[in-house]
């Protein structure tokens, strides 16, 4: 609904009827309407966050300005350290500092004609590996079991599982959060 973006609605009605999506899309989760929601949002919205290192902030905002055109766009600092872990610092120095790039609303409207959700954020996914970068793992994840495993270090991880024997107590942490292997799309 691009009108719920407009400063007019929101000062006069921005109070009454707030626009969220994941609680949305929760909402209709709980009645089991996964497929249906994952077809609706994806039509032009957009809710993606990522973990990207200052020194790539900058290519990371003209990458997001030139496919999506979304603003304002979330920022929010976050330092890592060379800790053992699924998402630990690739840098040179011991600590280093991320900014949590938030990507959230409807496309812009030049970009829509040929914007495609799953299309759109498997790139984004790219970019931000590329780029030593990592995906919060809530949002949309297109993500193949290879790419997973590569963006996020595994090791720890699978050292875990199996010294306490959950291999076959619970899923693996990809099946939980990947729409491929939930069947929420093709492959």
């Amino acid at each position: 609904m691009p009108f719920a973006s407009n400063a007019l609605f929101l000062h006069l009605l921005g109070w009454i009827f707030p626009l969220n999506v994941n609680v949305f899309k929760r909402i209709l989760l709980g009645v089991g309407l996964e497929r249906m929601v994952t077809q609706l949002v994806a039509f032009n919205i957009t809710g993606q966050d990522f973990l990207v290192p200052i020194r790539h902030l900058e290519a990371f905002v003209d990458y997001s300005h030139r496919t999506v055109e979304i603003y304002p766009l979330w920022l929010c600092p976050c330092k890592f350290f060379k800790k053992p872990g699924m998402a630990p610092s690739r840098g040179a120095a011991d600590t280093e500092l991320f900014i949590d790039l938030g990507v959230y609303g409807s496309v812009a409207k030049g970009k829509r004609a040929d914007y495609e959700f799953e299309r759109s954020s498997q790139e984004m996914e790219a970019f931000a590996m590329d780029h030593d970068g990592y995906q919060f793992l809530y949002s949309a994840c297109f993500l193949s079991r290879e790419e997973f495993r590569r963006m996020f270090d595994m090791r720890l991880y699978d050292e875990v599982r199996i010294k306490y024997g959950a291999l076959d107590a619970f899923p693996d942490v990809y099946d939980k959060v990947s729409k491929y292997a939930r069947g929420l799309v093709q492959v």
